[in-house]
């Protein structure tokens, strides 16, 4: 390729949080999957995870500040949202509560909006925001004067935000040790399972964000990207429920199955 492709740092002076908080969640979860069949390998995913981590806690910022050129081809609105998607990974790989204390106390309060999914409006199509400063859906219905490429950064900033609901949300199903007695816990869960009810199409809180054909359907732009991205999440927490013979999910005063979930999923 003949495309120029400068390479852009980020350090002390020019913080990029957003950026390394995702590249040690993603070395973080990746030390898991190498644990067993390459030791070697995944102890070291991890350090340069725990590594990354410090680094972009210790010295915040948003790398398209540093390096606003950038903004033009992927504009980052805040960086709350990565700290806690690595935190969580990195509780999951590690076992120390130092991260989930990360993830469920001051930090929750300032970045996570766990008292329910009000980062997203099962009543206004385009409501949701980023934690910690995100751009307004809105930004995105069709039409409006907007980059394509920050909606892009919408889109999947609240994908991110519903990971890490269902990903702390195993905590809660299976009884870790680790988050024994950690309410913060319960409020991720609370919140996984307020969104589980708002995809179900037959919940009393069920979202009215669809097609008539019942596409979850947010917005024109990368249409697919919020159908898909629930599709996978209620197999997984489908998963979650039967494994930890938990299979009743209460939306109100109806009662949801694992079976409910999958069927939802397929439909999408």
């Amino acid at each position: 390729m003949t495309t120029k492709r400068p390479l852009k740092l980020v350090n002390s002076s020019k913080p990029g949080s957003d950026v390394a908080a995702e590249t040690a969640a993603a070395l973080a979860s990746a030390s898991l999957v190498f644990k067993k069949t390459d030791s070697t390998y995944s102890s070291t995913l991890l350090k340069h995870a725990k590594q990354l981590f410090t680094f972009a806690d210790k010295y915040k910022g948003s790398y398209t500040k540093s390096h606003p050129e950038v903004a033009t081809y992927y504009n980052s609105t805040g960086y709350g949202d990565e700290l806690l998607w690595a935190a969580s990974w990195l509780y999951h790989a590690t076992g120390d509560t130092t991260y989930l204390r990360y993830v469920t106390e001051a930090n929750a309060d300032k970045y996570a909006k766990v008292d329910g999914p009000t980062w997203f409006s099962w009543d206004n199509k385009l409501a949701g925001a980023q934690p910690g400063g995100g751009m307004e859906g809105s930004e995105c219905k069709t039409g409006s004067p907007v980059r394509t490429e920050s909606c892009l950064v919408w889109v999947l900033g609240v994908l991110v935000q519903w990971l890490r609901e269902v990903l702390l949300s195993r905590l809660s199903f299976f009884g870790d040790k680790g988050a024994k007695g950690n309410s913060g816990i319960d409020d991720y869960k609370k919140s996984a399972d307020e969104l589980m009810c708002a995809l179900l199409p037959d919940s009393p809180s069920a979202t009215a964000s669809r097609t008539k054909s019942g596409l979850i359907w947010i917005t024109k732009w990368d249409s697919l990207q919020h159908p898909v991205g629930s599709a996978f999440l209620a197999v997984l927490y489908s998963d979650y429920m039967r494994a930890s013979d938990n299979e009743t999910l209460s939306c109100g005063d109806d009662s949801f199955e694992p079976s409910d979930l999958r069927k939802f999923a397929q439909s999408q």
